[in-house]
């Protein structure tokens, strides 16, 4: 349970939970005016003024919650006021007799296991113990006349506090149950999906590979560019650069998705794809067809392997990372920021290892060579932003030119 990803979706659970807790109290407002409802048809004996007291109430929950979700970024903050808060209405609820306030004094309790948070859940469950014994004891001055034959609020309060406390018991065994399993189930569905997905990622490294071979390349080459691609990636977005659109989870499915950037290549007649001299216009051609079928290939055939997301960023690869960003590329002539953000950083790692690795046609240039090239061509080839963070990376991209197959 200690892994980044875990605790990533922990994170984002907490802050769905958080959301919720937000609408539910949205729908608490509406539960004043319909003790006000139900007092006018003589239904319930509640006065007006606690029905306005609790729509005042539910007003300032909700603020507190909207506000809190909107502009805390702490989700630890959310959770906490959501639990305590919820629990407290409750409890205010339960000071009136004629609400009959019982068992719902566990709701905010079994609702805390929503978080998979073992410590939460009893944190909460003994906040909601002490808040019922509060609440309880106010209820008790006008409830043990309504509803028993004791003779003294005392009385009523020991003896129904005792029926409570069994009863919370058996909750807190419950739901610490309930959230412990939560988290062991989390687990272990993440080490399937991880194991799974494991799989996947070197079925998908075994057939570029395959590729790359017959293109007359290394199997290194999909390694280096994945490199490549997550260290433009991160450069990007620490320099300011595409912040929203460069998520962890988009970086990720990038780096993933990168050996498959000329998967389409397999289409290519192997007499044009391993010529070593310069391309007729009719192999050219033939060459650029490439990625058109890389894109079919993994849209038809990846469905099955890869979720929708991996799959959109993959044909998009390889799709537009022979795009430049004057629209003088291939297949389409697209140009700027119609090129996606990972067909844009795919081409610059694409061009970076063709320029730093000795091919059948020509030999490897050197990192300051590349480096003039990549500047000559900001605003022509690459997005100025990306030939910034390839100029940025230069010792780290030296590193990664410079390892041998055992160490990549």
């Amino acid at each position: 349970m200690k892994s980044e990803e875990i605790e990533d979706f922990l994170k984002q659970n907490t802050k769905n939970a958080n959301e919720m807790f937000v609408r539910l109290s949205f729908y608490l407002i509406f539960l004043g005016p319909i003790f006000i409802l139900l007092k006018y048809l003589n239904v319930f004996r509640i006065s007006y003024s606690f029905s306005i007291f609790v729509i005042l109430l539910s007003l300032v929950i909700h603020i507190v919650l909207r506000l809190t979700d909107k502009f805390c970024n702490n989700e630890k903050i959310g959770k906490f006021l959501s639990l305590s808060l919820f629990g407290i209405y409750i409890a205010i609820l339960g000071t009136n007799a004629n609400v009959g306030i019982y068992i719902s004094y566990a709701i905010v309790a079994f609702l805390s296991c929503i978080y998979i948070d073992y410590k939460a859940t009893i944190l909460t469950c003994l906040n909601c113990y002490f808040l019922m014994l509060i609440s309880l004891f106010v209820r008790s001055k006008t409830a043990y006349v309504i509803f028993s034959d004791v003779d003294s609020a005392i009385e009523w309060f020991i003896s129904t506090s005792l029926g409570f406390t069994i009863e919370f018991f058996f909750v807190l065994m419950v739901t610490q149950s309930i959230a412990r399993l939560f988290r062991v189930t989390i687990g272990k569905i993440y080490d399937k999906t991880l194991r799974l997905q494991q799989v996947q990622d070197k079925l998908i490294f075994a057939f570029a590979d395959t590729v790359e071979f017959a293109d007359s390349t290394t199997g290194t080459h999909i390694k280096r560019t994945s490199k490549y691609v997550k260290l433009i990636a991160l450069k990007l977005r620490e320099m300011g650069f595409f912040v929203n659109e460069l998520t962890d989870e988009l970086i990720d499915l990038c780096i993933r998705a990168a050996p498959l950037h000329d998967i389409g290549k397999i289409s290519v007649p192997n007499n044009v794809l391993s010529k070593p001299g310069k391309f007729t216009p009719e192999e050219f051609d033939q060459m650029k067809q490439h990625v058109q079928a890389g894109y079919d290939l993994i849209e038809k055939e990846f469905h099955e392997l890869q979720d929708p997301d991996f799959v959109k960023v993959a044909s998009d690869m390889a799709y537009y990372h022979h795009e430049k960003w004057n629209g003088e590329g291939y297949p389409r002539g697209v140009k700027g920021e119609e090129i996606p953000i990972c067909g844009r950083i795919m081409a610059a790692a694409d061009v970076l290892d063709a320029l730093l690795s000795k091919r059948q046609y020509k030999e490897a240039f050197s990192l300051e060579k590349t480096m003039e090239i990549f500047k000559e061509s900001s605003g022509t080839h690459f997005d100025p932003c990306v030939v910034d963070a390839v100029l940025a990376l230069k010792d780290e991209i030296a590193e990664v030119a410079n390892l041998d197959t055992k160490r990549l």
